[in-house]
């Protein structure tokens, strides 16, 4: 079958965008449905379809159906959406031997890849092929995760049988990220998926706020080269640095016009992810005045996108001080995204006016209130735990309590 959805929006997109397919006479008319919902009819040579995504943040899943009912699909807006990894592992008299390649949304080469199976991990060379470790061999199972100079990454899970003397299944599984509390015990299947428990990964935090506000907050207590100099901004790092796990990665979504992101994580080249970058790489981000309206939601958006795809525990924590927002993005539609790509959002108010989304948020001014969030932003990454699901899974069609003390992770 030649039919594919060749051209399509990847990254966090809303409104009006073009698609184009690849038909076959043969494959004439096809139906291209959005959710479910007819956008267009396709043939052969009229192949291209304007598909509205609408103007908020919302996971679809887009669906071309030929005239056999042979069946693609695409998802949009959706974590996973981005760097994938290709494996194919062969029996040779020597062993097992695995050939491997990337696909980039803006074709980019990976820098870095690493090879894991139970406590094993390895770091291979990009693009070439290598042979299985005899304790990877005896697992029957593996994962390789490829990282790439944006800051992006790619991973595949990949099963084989070495009684069959076969090629690999190699499968992407479903991932859902649930709550896990101390009475709980994790499943061995959900509805009729059986599960895998995921490899402990040290949690990712992303925040958004306006270089300003956390300026005004901490009384301008970083210096041009981003070291702290007065008390005032030690304390809250070291509030932070007390509360918090060590992290895995950050991400810093400014909230002015421009929405510069900076990501940085294990394995990457440069810094390793510390807690003063939750502060810091906020802080020194440009901005054009410190009056100028914010785009809190927007940046809030962009992070939690980029912070979803991440395979562990995360959350995100947005600084509101006391500007209006101006984003495209509403409250409701953040929500309800989050929702689906499950990540907590936690309201971190800098400002001496109520936080103006829906008046929710704690305000962390004094030190014991930021002790307190930080508290409870350290406990919501310990709770949470990455289920694979061998199966299609869609957190937000899931009950928020799969079972007493076990629950779905959303923004609550």
């Amino acid at each position: 079958m030649s039919m594919e959805i060749l051209s399509f929006p990847v990254g966090l997109v809303m409104g009006v965008v073009p698609v184009v397919m690849s038909l076959s006479p043969s494959e004439s008319p096809a139906k291209l449905t959005l959710d479910g919902k007819e956008q267009c009819t396709l043939t052969w040579q009229a192949r291209e379809c304007r598909v509205d995504l609408g103007p908020q943040p919302q996971v679809h899943l887009l669906e071309l159906t030929d005239a056999k009912g042979e069946r693609v699909f695409r998802w949009i807006n959706h974590p996973c959406i981005g760097p994938e990894v290709f494996v194919r592992v062969e029996k040779e008299p020597t062993g097992w031997w695995v050939t491997w390649g990337t696909g980039h949304p803006t074709k980019l080469a990976p820098s870095e890849a690493w090879i894991g199976s139970g406590g094993f991990v390895a770091r291979i060379t990009p693009g070439k092929r290598f042979l299985l470790p005899g304790s990877v061999t005896a697992s029957g199972w593996f994962y390789l995760r490829a990282l790439f100079p944006d800051g992006s990454a790619g991973e595949r899970l990949v099963f084989f049988q070495d009684t069959a003397f076969r090629d690999s299944a190699a499968a992407v599984l479903g991932r859902l990220l649930v709550r896990c509390d101390q009475n709980c015990t994790l499943p061995e299947s959900l509805f009729n998926f059986k599960v895998r428990m995921g490899e402990p990964v040290a949690p990712l935090l992303a925040v958004v706020g306006h270089p300003a506000t956390l300026q005004a907050w901490l009384g301008k207590a970083w210096s041009v080269t981003g070291e702290v100099f007065l008390s005032r901004g030690r304390q809250e790092l070291a509030i932070l640095s007390k509360s918090l796990p060590d992290l895995g990665a950050v991400i810093a979504v400014g909230a002015t016009d421009e929405l510069p992101l900076v990501y940085r994580s294990i394995g990457t080249n440069g810094p390793l992810p510390r807690h003063a970058d939750l502060l810091q790489l906020l802080t020194r981000m440009p901005f054009k005045t410190r009056y100028e309206a914010r785009r809190l939601l927007d940046a809030a958006a962009i992070a939690a996108f980029r912070a979803a795809a991440w395979p562990g525990p995360r959350a995100l924590v947005v600084f509101v001080g006391n500007e209006k927002d101006k984003s495209q993005v509403s409250w409701d539609g953040l929500q309800q995204y989050l929702k689906q790509i499950q990540v907590p959002l936690h309201l971190w108010v800098v400002g001496s006016r109520p936080a103006p989304f829906g008046g929710k948020g704690k305000n962390v001014l004094r030190p014991l209130a930021l002790q307190e969030a930080a508290a409870a932003l350290a406990q919501d990454l310990r709770t949470q735990r990455l289920l694979w699901l061998e199966g299609d899974v869609r957190p937000w069609t899931l009950p928020a309590e799969l079972s007493e003390g076990l629950r779905v992770v959303g923004p609550e």
